[in-house]
């Protein structure tokens, strides 16, 4: 599957992997869920089997927990360097029960987080985009309350692309 660029026609939501979008799974902490993720990736080929093992340091060094209201839903954005992906694919997990993230601008504080997107970048240029566009999708509070809502893949789809579903 060739992925697109974050940028161009379908954005972030087309370089989702329809195997790779977790509707309610259950994890017990960030890493177990940051594994979840990677692994439909590598599965595929998008990711080399070291990123799993990078993602989850990575997110131990720099959280990505991202505190969008005081009372959530919050959202992280774990990541690996581009040496452990081999093409651009992001993977999406939408979870009822919380788990617990760092912040990223308050590294010491947990905070409970119901959305997390795995970017799995394999150029600096994608890396920009997604992260605009990540950044984007996050700031309005329709479209993460319609992530949330999505009761299947098309559901996550429509709303990481801003459309009704």
């Amino acid at each position: 599957m060739a992925a697109a660029a974050p940028d161009a026609p379908g954005g972030l939501a087309a370089l989702v992997r329809p195997d790779a979008v977790l509707l309610r799974p259950t994890a017990p902490d960030a890493e177990q869920l940051i594994r979840a993720l990677a692994m439909p990736l590598v599965r595929a080929g998008d990711a080399r089997p070291s990123m799993p093992a990078a993602a989850i340091e990575r997110e131990r060094e720099h959280p990505t927990g991202l505190l969008l209201s005081p009372d959530g839903p919050n959202a992280a954005i774990p990541h690996a360097d581009r040496e452990h992906v081999v093409r651009s694919a992001v993977a999406i997990a939408v979870l009822d029960d919380p788990v617990g993230f760092h912040r990223m601008d308050a590294p010491a504080e947990r905070i409970p987080v119901r959305l997390v997107i795995l970017l799995a970048l394999a150029d600096a240029d994608s890396q920009l985009a997604a992260l605009r566009e990540v950044g984007a999708i996050l700031q309005d509070p329709d479209r993460v309350a319609g992530i949330l809502a999505a009761r299947d893949t098309s559901g996550v789809l429509a709303a990481l692309r801003g459309a009704a579903e």
